[in-house]
């Protein structure tokens, strides 16, 4: 039940947060974006590295939407098609991955307990997003891409 709540809290939050970003400015949704880095992957870290609990969690208020925003963001201000920003994407996905598996590894002999950075909120899993969404924002750019995408969508 719990992803319930949380689709119709997308539900009803949808509409401000779409009318939001379609008048704001990319600094503001910048702003925004690196505030919802800072509070979700930054008391993670807190948490699980120096073991502080604060006293308010972050995560509860932003949670998911950050996500939203991420993908509002790349749509709105696309990044340019180049083999490199292929590459940049596909690397980011590749170091995030590969994270995961070492920081989940070290925490889990050092702690004596399984432990895993696979969270939302873990900065390894929001880089993989962040390089995937760029990755496929690339390889869909292309006109071949684009025609496929039509006829799909022509035949719904």
């Amino acid at each position: 039940f719990v992803f319930l709540y949380m689709l119709l809290g997308f539900y009803l939050f949808t509409p401000i947060l779409s009318r939001w970003l379609t008048d704001a400015p990319k600094i503001d949704i910048e702003f925004f974006l690196v505030m919802w880095l800072l509070a979700n992957v930054g008391f993670l870290l807190l948490e699980k590295v120096y073991e502080i609990k604060p006293f308010f969690d972050f995560r509860y208020f932003t949670g998911f939407v950050g996500y939203l925003v991420w993908g509002a963001y790349f749509k709105k201000y696309p990044i340019s098609i180049s083999t490199q920003n292929k590459v940049i994407s596909f690397s980011l996905f590749m170091l995030g991955w590969i994270a995961t598996i070492l920081v989940s590894g070290y925490f889990t002999i050092h702690t004596g307990k399984y432990d895993t950075f696979l969270g939302y909120n873990s900065p390894f899993v929001v880089m993989m997003s962040v390089g995937i969404v760029i990755f496929f924002q690339q390889l869909l750019n292309y006109p071949f891409a684009e025609k496929i995408i039509t006829e799909i969508d022509a035949s719904i």
